[in-house]
């Protein structure tokens, strides 16, 4: 059985300068393949379960669309996505999958929320679900997060089974919690977000 690649990325309510998290600390949220067992751990350490703090997007925007079209007795046409982003269309002509950030690289904004996902060029009902589904997120304290990541964090330097059991999910939780840092001192709110 073939098994879905899934990443996970903090979200926050404004945007995420770039180098609130050194280029050598940077992680792409896919090593937290195993969530609901770290959700598990979460618990067994008295701290919010991670997988709490998932919201998924697009699960949401499916589950609306079935229940209108299940209201308006026919489903709507459901446009086709856009095409993925391969890195290669950046501003700078860099693509950052193969020529890493250095220290000349201007200061950038990263701020990619649901509302980006949003199309202008989506028949007109399905844009109307999107935009009340991002309307109605559910976000969250940074501190809660961080307190959930940084124990995470700890439980598993501190035991190396667990260390080994979720290889790689220390780097995700590291830069997650760097993002929560900075989010928490400037107010901000946040979720995780998921992509399939």
């Amino acid at each position: 059985m073939e098994t879905m690649s899934v990443s996970y990325h903090v979200i926050l309510n404004g945007p995420i300068p770039e180098d609130v998290v050194a280029p050598d600390k940077r992680s792409y949220g896919q090593n937290l393949r195993r969530l609901s067992e770290l959700s598990a751990l979460s618990r067994e350490l008295g701290l919010t379960p991670l997988e709490d703090f998932v919201v998924d997007f697009c699960g949401l925007v499916d589950a609306a669309e079935k229940e209108a079209s299940e209201r308006e007795g026919a489903k709507q046409p459901r446009p086709a996505p856009p095409p993925p982003d391969d890195g290669d269309d950046l501003d700078d002509g860099r693509n950052p999958f193969i020529e890493p950030f250095d220290d000349e690289t201007p200061d950038e904004e990263i701020f990619f929320d649901e509302s980006s996902l949003i199309d202008p060029g989506f028949p007109e009902p399905y844009l109307r679900i999107m935009e009340q589904v991002a309307s109605q997120l559910t976000w969250f304290s940074p501190g809660d997060g961080l307190r959930t990541m940084l124990g995470l964090l700890r439980a598993l330097r501190e035991r190396p089974d667990q260390e080994e059991r979720f290889y790689g999910a220390s780097w995700d939780l590291e830069f997650f919690a760097c993002q929560l840092a900075y989010a928490e001192r400037e107010g901000l709110r946040f979720h995780l977000g998921v992509s399939y």
